[in-house]
């Protein structure tokens, strides 16, 4: 699915009651299978853009399409069950149950409807694929070998591969990533960015990232900066071993 976001702004009342512009007139196209990552200083309004692109928020102007499907024009309900038909999502704090095991959040999502949409590139169907198996399967290519101990005994790298893990379940067409190694520490972070790169392209989907990390930034297709709410043009991926697929 092409991606394409055409004049959208967003805005918010701040409690001087002024008017906080986050997103200024934003168009952007992003072609299917494209690592597409998006940096900019704190409070540019990145994160504000991910959750337009992905349908958490709706701009106050502007449209969003998904190939044929146009996020803007959906009620809340139709947009998470766009999410849950072909988006995954990894975030800088996980959101992972600390008490469950590894495989028991991988597979969460299944319970929500991730694996009975009807026309879905994600669809898991029963009789195939048992969504713990293919958790299971998910856990060994991220590294996580020992599936059965709860969450919170893991290292902050290890819960990010769960993560990603979880991501990866109903076989998105796109993954959303917002800082996804902000809170690791170096080498954490390193592995973990070459991980979800790796894990985007072996599934053929596109990935879009926020982040502040350069070493990330340096193996995205392309780069847009977000500064006042305003995208600046985007850049081709930098030349290097890091851009590497």
């Amino acid at each position: 699915m092409t991606l394409t976001a055409t004049d959208c702004s967003s805005s918010f009342r701040q409690p001087d009651g002024s008017t906080l512009t986050v997103l200024d007139d934003v168009n952007l196209e992003v072609e299917p299978g494209t690592r597409f990552g998006i940096s900019g200083p704190s409070g540019s309004g990145k994160t504000t853009l991910l959750y337009v692109l992905s349908g958490i928020l709706r701009p106050q102007r502007g449209v969003v399409r998904w190939g044929a499907d146009e996020l803007t024009r959906m009620g809340e309900a139709a947009r998470d069950r766009w999410r849950l038909a072909y988006a995954g999502f990894v975030f800088q704090d996980f959101l992972l149950f600390p008490g469950m095991s590894p495989i028991g959040n991988v597979a969460l999502p299944a319970s929500f409807g991730a694996a009975d949409r009807a026309g879905s590139r994600g669809r898991i169907h029963a009789q195939r694929e048992r969504p713990r198996d293919r958790a299971a399967a998910l856990l060994e290519r991220v590294g996580i070998t020992d599936r059965g101990r709860a969450v919170s005994s893991m290292s902050r790298g290890e819960r990010q591969r769960v993560a990603i893990a979880r991501a990866l379940l109903s076989r998105p067409a796109v993954i959303f990533a917002d800082e996804p190694t902000a809170s690791l520490d170096r080498s954490s972070a390193a592995d973990v960015g070459r991980l979800l790169v790796g894990v985007a392209n072996e599934a053929g989907a596109t990935l879009i990232v926020v982040t502040h990390d350069p070493d990330l930034l340096a193996q995205m297709d392309r780069v847009a900066a977000i500064e006042a709410g305003s995208l600046r043009d985007t850049v081709a991926r930098p030349t290097g071993e890091g851009a590497d697929r």
